[in-house]
Order: C-alpha cells, then structure tokens, then sequence
C-alpha cells in the first residue's frame, strides 16, 4: 500500500521486487490469493493490489492468477482510471540515470502523483493553499532540485 501512496515515488523498482518476493514467497501456500483480495478489500486497498499486481506481473512476471488479477483490477483500478494511472507509474517507478536529471515526463508523472497522494490526505480546501506555499517558498536557484518535495 505504501509503495502507491507514498509521496517519492521515484525509482522505487526495489520496493517492487520486494513486493514480488512477498507475492511467490506466500503465492504458494493455499488460500493466499483469495485472502489477499478479501484482506484489500476489507481495508480499502484494492486500487494499491491492482496496481502491485499489474506491475509484478508485467515488468518481474510474478505469477499472479489470471482471474484474481482481473478480479482485483475490476473492483481496484476501473479501466477509466487504470488509462491514466498506470502510465504515471510506469514513468515514476522506472530508475532514472544516476549521472541525469528526471526526465520531463517523469517530473510530470511525479507531480501529478503528488497531487493524487496530497488529495488522498486531506480536502482540496486545504490541499490548494498548501501547494500554493511550497511553490512560492521553494527555492528556484537550484535546476536540480524535483518538484516531488511538495
């Protein structure tokens, strides 16, 4: 859960093979699957286990059932939202060259999942004054520095 409503989302490919690890560790023992789902659900967690299973499965080919996958993402991540979403991911959670900046799209991609975890945490009533004052007090004299730390 944390993985996709943290506020640095970049390069977090590790927390993702971490993930996969937890996913093929107790994969296997019987019943998981489904507890796992009803465990998402109960806590309101679907979209956070659509979106772990969609990229285990995709970039590390973590053995998901097809079905629950499906399962999971109809009731977690609509295709509405899943069309938006997962590209944001997708630029966020892939490593940035070490020796480069970000690239615009994942500055982009990082700022938009900002707003979204912000959104997540409190009303946009105070969600816009908030923002309002981290851009106006961030220092501009640095070119290095990511939007993400709103």
């Amino acid at each position: 859960a944390h993985l996709f409503h943290d506020s640095e989302l970049r390069d977090r490919l590790r927390d993702l093979v971490d993930l996969d690890g937890l996913l093929r560790h107790f994969g296997a023992a019987p019943g998981f699957w489904d507890e796992l789902a009803e465990r998402a659900l109960a806590l309101g967690l679907q979209e956070s286990l659509a979106l772990a299973l969609h990229f285990s499965a995709r970039w590390l080919a973590t053995p998901v059932p097809p079905a629950l996958a499906r399962s999971v993402a109809a009731r977690g991540l609509p295709r509405w939202k899943a069309a938006w979403l997962l590209p944001l991911f997708e630029a966020v959670l892939w490593p940035t060259d070490p020796d480069r900046l970000p690239s615009r799209r994942q500055t982009l991609a990082a700022n938009v999942l900002l707003v979204r975890h912000h959104l997540g945490r409190m009303p946009l009533t105070l969600l816009l004054p908030h923002l309002w004052h981290k851009m106006r007090t961030r220092p501009v004299s640095d070119p290095a520095m990511p939007a993400a730390g709103v």
